[in-house]
């Protein structure tokens, strides 16, 4: 991922064809993004994957079981509108679910999560690679599911998250622009049951987000 945005930066740079009357007031702005953080080992936004996992011995006795069964979707859409030249605001999305069934028994244990929040995003003027700003915060929540022959379990938590970074935005023509962007978000969870000590968890990330943004109404 690094080396494709390498290549998408330098092909802006070189490409004489790149319009600089993009982002004006009136356009619309939408996107979607994947991101690398310290917290995962790739890219956990924007993505669809399906995984299946097997246990190997050598020991006297072991039997392999069947393999446990990782599901996992995430996705992170954004729209805007340009109140300004160069300025949007708009709504950011963020919806992730992930799976996971057990191979030597029936426990299955799930987790998704649903939240939206305020966007704000303001481009630096530029030729060609625009640099630019981004604020945003959402609220939401996260349910957690276990199943298994015995306990059947389900909790959930409120999710509030703020986050802000700078990036650059390196255009693949009149309309469409391949996004970097370096944030640090907060993410706070709270237990909404069973919470008489307001207890929390409070996660901060570094994060490097990779996107595409389409700009309606660019001419």
């Amino acid at each position: 991922m690094k080396k494709l945005a390498f290549i998408i930066i330098l092909y802006s740079f070189l490409n004489p064809e790149i319009a600089s009357s993009q982002m004006k007031k009136g356009d619309m702005l939408i996107g979607v993004s994947s991101t690398l953080n310290t917290l995962g080992t790739g890219s956990n936004l924007m993505n669809l994957s399906f995984s299946s996992v097997k246990y190997k011995s050598n020991a006297e006795g072991y039997r392999e079981s069947d393999a446990d069964k990782l599901t996992n979707y995430n996705l992170q859409p954004k729209v805007g509108y340009f109140i300004t030249n160069k300025i949007a605001l708009g709504l950011d999305l963020n919806l992730s679910i992930f799976k996971n069934k057990d191979g030597s028994s029936s426990d299955e244990v799930t987790q998704s999560s649903f939240s939206i929040g305020p966007l704000f995003r303001y481009y630096i003027p530029s030729e060609k690679v625009m640099p630019f700003f981004e604020l945003s915060t959402a609220f939401g929540s996260m349910t957690n599911k276990y199943q298994s022959v015995n306990l059947n379990d389900k909790s959930t938590s409120r999710i509030t998250s703020l986050g802000g970074g700078f990036g650059i935005a390196a255009p693949l023509g009149k309309k469409v622009t391949f996004d970097v962007l370096a944030e640090y978000s907060s993410l706070t969870i709270k237990d909404k049951d069973n919470n008489p000590d307001d207890e929390k968890t409070v996660i901060g990330t570094f994060g490097i987000n990779f996107g595409f943004t389409i700009i309606l109404g660019a001419k």
